[in-house]
C-alpha cells in the first residue's frame, strides 16, 4: 500500500466517492519499506487498488548529485503494488555516477529498494582506439554499487553485437582489443573475454568485468577483463574461448 499526501493535507470527495484529482502530492510507496518518494505528484483516484498518477523521482548518486527522473505513469499492478515508469533521454546527461551514462526507460517498484533500469549505458574515458557502445541491459542499480549486468552475447541500442575481449582478427590476422566495444569482422574471434558484472574501481582507475566474486577478490579463478582509463591497457586472464 502508498500513501497520497496532498500539499494542501486535504482531499475533495465529491457525491457518489469521486475524488477531486490532487495535484502538487507526494506518494510514499510503500507504508511497510518507505524505500521511495516520489513528489510533485497529479494522481486521480478511483479506489483503493485503483488509481493513475504521474510525478517526480530525485535519484542521488554515490556523491549525493541529484538528477530529476519523471515518472508519466503511476499506478498499481495486477497484485497492488505501485509501479511507476518514465523514460530518461539522452538529452538529459544522466548518470549513474561520474562513469556510466544511462539512456532508456527506468521503473519504480514498490517493493524493490533499487530502480530498475531498462536500456543503454555508456562507459566515461578518453581511450580513442577503444571504441564506446551503448550496452544494452537490464536490472536494478544500487547507486551506491554500480554493477552493470553483462551476459554473453550483449548488444547495443541498435542490436549490433558489442564485445568484451582480446580478440583475434581472422582477415587480418591480428590482434586487437575490445571493451564495451562494437565487434568487428564476422570471422574475428574472442580470445580471452569476460561477462557477469561491469564495474569501476576507483583506485585503480579501470573498468573491470567479471563474476562478482572475482570482481571483489581478484585471485579467485574465472574470466576477467578490465580496462585502465589512465594508459588505455587492456588486461584479459582466463581460459581461452577458442
Amino acid at each position: 500500500m502508498l500513501v497520497f499526501s496532498p500539499d494542501s493535507g486535504k482531499v475533495i470527495i465529491y457525491r457518489n466517492a469521486v475524488i477531486d484529482t490532487l495535484k502538487n502530492a507526494n506518494i510514499l510507496a510503500n507504508t511497510v519499506t518507505k524505500y521511495h518518494t516520489i513528489r510533485n505528484v497529479t494522481a486521480n483516484i478511483f479506489g483503493r487498488f485503483n488509481y493513475l498518477a504521474n510525478g517526480e523521482y530525485q535519484y542521488l548518486d554515490e556523491n549525493k548529485k541529484p538528477y530529476l527522473i519523471k515518472f508519466n505513469t503511476i499506478k498499481p499492478d495486477t497484485a497492488g503494488q505501485t509501479v511507476s515508469e518514465g523514460v530518461i533521454n539522452e538529452e538529459s546527461k544522466f548518470q549513474f555516477n561520474d562513469y556510466f551514462s544511462f539512456a532508456g526507460k527506468v521503473f519504480l517498484y514498490a517493493s524493490n529498494k533499487f530502480l530498475t533500469y531498462d536500456g543503454g549505458t555508456k562507459i566515461v574515458h578518453a581511450c580513442g582506439k577503444i571504441g564506446k557502445a551503448y550496452l544494452k541491459f537490464n536490472g536494478e542499480i544500487d547507486p551506491n554499487d554500480i554493477l552493470i549486468p553483462l551476459p554473453e552475447n550483449t548488444t547495443d541500442m541498435n542490436g549490433k553485437p558489442v564485445g568484451s575481449a582480446i580478440i583475434y582478427g581472422q582477415d587480418t590476422n591480428m590482434v586487437y582489443s575490445s571493451f564495451v566495444s562494437l565487434r568487428g569482422g564476422r570471422k574475428d574471434v574472442d580470445v580471452v573475454g569476460a561477462s557477469g558484472f561491469l564495474g569501476f574501481d576507483k583506485d585503480s582507475k579501470e573498468y573491470r568485468i567479471s563474476n562478482k566474486e572475482k570482481l571483489v577478490e581478484q585471485s579467485l579463478p574465472g574470466n576477467y577483463i578490465s580496462l585502465n582509463t589512465e594508459d588505455c591497457k587492456v588486461y584479459a586472464e582466463g581460459k581461452k574461448w577458442i
